[in-house]
């Protein structure tokens, strides 16, 4: 009987604790709702680091962790002096807020009724808490924060509101969710100084600026690293296969792969799949293909990278001429090789002169070392320079950009298009520029502002290529000019049949970019 007795006493603590667990787990989500992955409890445990950056692939819960941990910091009051020890100090009754950025209201709206409310702020019993409990403060039915109990305070703001509306006021956080446009960096930054504040962006890389492109994914040797001091990951579907307490999550290599096939592109595939710095919608040069206009010189016999130009071949350049220094739009100039039938355009040397406070005699001079001994038969400038003109005129002929942007955009998108534009990259230079040009050419939109624009390389090989006279509504619209022999590729003796190489590169470039062949290489990495 006293064994029996004993028995029942442990099934009703597992009961209670069971019940007690329940409770819990449906009263406070942000804490006992949610497994985490290994890489969101790392986040979590990276909250006394001023800045972070969770740059990661779509819906594995990028959000879902930035959320729940402000919703923690806002409810453990014994945290707060440890985060904002100078505030303290001066008042230990500090009562903290901070901000949350949405792309626009709209969203604040959809994100706090579906989201937070249902799934991550405390409900049931802990709604009303001392310390847990909350409330929505509206103004003309428009959610404008959330306070709670404990005296913590969430302001809700947006990217699209006007900059001058987020100059006002001292924060003690901003947490934003998806991509910040960079000209908003500074002004929200300027928010957090007086309290030494954190700052966290939770984000999938749709608008691909350059800036953020350097914070997560690095910069090349020599390059000053921004933000080297952020906690930053980035993260992909495959590193969800698993929660944190090593059970399988609901994310699984054939359903990842399944998402991959239905992605339209490979693009599409790096930034939604993989979590990378890659745009594809909106872009003003949508045409451009890595994969196919992105090539290493081409090899001798003797195995060398040829880096010349070949006999017959001639050369163009156009210079972009900007205001340089640290923050201004640097000076850029670009060298385009062309067959002698035109029907081959090589991108094959040029220079974006980053950080360089250039006057236009400052970029003719770094231009003259680049060109060495080159025969360059036309050379086209920014003529809004017209300093750049006067000094470069002095021995030299130049002619003045054709800056139609239409004239320009079309004739790259319709080169790159149909294979014709190759720009080359030298695999043993470590600091070769020719990858500038392609992360400009992979990150401009169609509505980007041209003050904020990062495309001062793509102007200088705009300027180059309308130089060359090349009918290109013919090419676009009409078949593409059949090569001769004396234009096959720089430093080889390949000849190529003339009238079926443009069917036969795209019937190999489709070839290669088999589906289930990249399904089975990324899986394979995994």
């Amino acid at each position: 009987m006293e064994n029996q007795e004993k028995q029942l006493q442990i099934k009703l603590e597992k009961v209670r604790l069971l019940e007690e667990k329940l409770r819990l787990k449906t009263g406070l989500p942000h804490l006992y709702g949610l497994k985490d992955y290994p890489w969101q409890k790392d986040y979590k445990a990276a909250k006394f680091i001023k800045k972070r950056l969770l740059c990661a692939a779509n819906q594995i819960g990028k959000s879902t962790a930035q959320i729940i941990d402000r919703i923690d910091i806002a409810t453990r009051p014994e945290l707060w002096p440890k985060l904002w020890p100078s505030q303290f100090e001066v008042n230990a009754h500090t009562k903290p807020y901070s901000w949350y950025l949405y792309p626009n209201q709209d969203t604040v709206t959809d994100e706090i009724e579906n989201k937070w409310i249902p799934y991550y702020l405390p409900t049931g019993e802990f709604k009303d808490h001392p310390i847990y409990g909350w409330k929505i403060v509206r103004k003309n039915k428009a959610i404008k924060h959330i306070e709670f109990n404990s005296g913590y305070r969430i302001y809700f703001k947006t990217y699209n509101q006007d900059v001058h509306d987020l100059q006002s006021g001292t924060v003690f956080a901003i947490d934003c969710d998806e991509e910040l446009p960079e000209h908003l960096l500074s002004e929200l930054q300027a928010r957090l100084f007086a309290t030494d504040g954190y700052f966290s962006m939770a984000f999938t890389a749709t608008l691909g600026q350059d800036f953020w492109k350097r914070v997560i994914e690095g910069v090349r040797a020599g390059e000053e690293q921004p933000w080297a001091d952020a906690w930053k990951i980035q993260i992909s579907m495959f590193d969800c296969l698993k929660y944190a307490d090593g059970t399988l999550s609901t994310w699984t290599v054939p359903r990842i792969n399944q998402v991959i096939a239905n992605c339209k592109s490979k693009a599409e595939v790096k930034r939604r799949v993989f979590g990378k710095f890659i745009r594809d919608e909106g872009l003003k040069y949508e045409a451009f293909d890595r994969d196919k206009n992105y090539k290493p010189f081409p090899k001798t016999k003797d195995g060398k990278y040829f880096k010349g130009v070949p006999k017959g071949w001639t050369v163009y350049s156009g210079v972009d001429i900007g205001s340089g220094g640290k923050d201004g739009h640097p000076s850029a100039y670009s060298f385009i090789m062309v067959s002698p039938d035109m029907t081959k355009l090589r991108w094959f040397r040029g220079r974006r002169l980053d950080g360089i406070k250039t006057t236009a005699g400052k970029t003719y001079q770094y231009y003259k070392k680049s060109r060495r001994k080159l025969n360059v038969v036309k050379q086209a400038y920014d003529h809004a320079c017209a300093d750049f003109g006067t000094i470069a005129g002095t021995g030299d002929t130049w002619e003045k950009a054709k800056k139609d942007h239409t004239l320009g955009e079309f004739a790259l998108n319709t080169a790159f298009q149909m294979g014709m534009l190759i720009i080359y990259y030298d695999p043993e230079d470590p600091d070769d520029e020719a990858i500038k040009l392609v992360d400009e050419l992979e990150s401009l939109g169609n509505n980007t502002d041209k003050k904020h624009a990062k495309d001062d390389f793509i102007d200088s090989a705009r300027y180059t290529v309308t130089q060359i006279p090349i009918d290109w509504d013919e090419i676009f619209n009409g078949e593409p000019p059949a090569p001769s022999p004396e234009s096959a590729e720089p430093g080889t003796k390949e000849r190529e049949r003339p009238n079926d190489y443009f069917r036969d590169r795209e019937e190999e470039r489709r070839e290669q970019e088999s589906v289930q062949e990249e399904i089975d290489e990324w899986a394979a990495m995994y």
